[in-house]
């Protein structure tokens, strides 16, 4: 879908236009969209929320056994202050985490959605999901670092989390 046709109309934008991104409702899903254009290397959130042991649908690995989950509470409060719950995975994600930031990775247009690949964050993915991402190097399934052959990790090698290697052993793994 390209940005223009992503834009949503009054009813649809959650999030205030002052910020830099935004949540929106298409067709039931929830997804972050870029609010105005936004440059490589530009920050676009910070994670903040509940540290947590253990994974959950919702969370973002930040180390081992560590995850940032959102706090109980409304879907308002998540809307208002923990946005980055609502990215969608890509396996030509636009975004990546260094730390608690997430960073466009390229420019972003306005109205773009936001993505990262979870694999690039989660050792083992709570709720594992079939990707319909649709990208030429499509996973197929989104399960976490610990599952992706040799050749996945080494693309993703520049935006992997520092805690993901060598925290998985590749002798289980077939190679591409």
């Amino acid at each position: 879908m390209s940005p223009q046709e992503q834009v949503p109309d009054a009813d649809q934008a959650i999030h205030s236009a002052t910020s830099p991104l935004a949540v929106v409702r298409v067709d039931a899903h929830y997804r972050v969209l870029a609010a105005h254009a936004h440059l490589a290397g530009s920050l676009l959130l910070r994670l903040d929320g509940n540290v947590v042991a253990e994974p959950s649908r919702f969370s973002v690995q930040v180390g081992i056994n560590r995850h940032i989950a959102t706090p109980e509470g409304d879907l308002e409060t998540a809307l208002d202050q923990q946005m980055w719950r609502f990215l969608n995975h890509s396996c030509a994600p636009n975004a990546v985490f260094r730390g608690l930031d997430l960073l466009a990775i390229h420019d972003i247009a306005p109205w773009e959605q936001v993505t990262f690949d979870y694999n690039t964050t989660e050792l083992e993915l709570a709720t594992p999901f079939r990707c319909q991402c649709g990208a030429a190097r499509c996973v197929e399934w989104i399960r976490g670092y610990t599952h992706l052959s040799v050749t996945q990790k080494r693309h993703r090698a520049a935006y992997a989390a520092s805690y993901l290697i060598g925290a998985s052993t590749d002798a289980d793994i077939e190679t591409d």
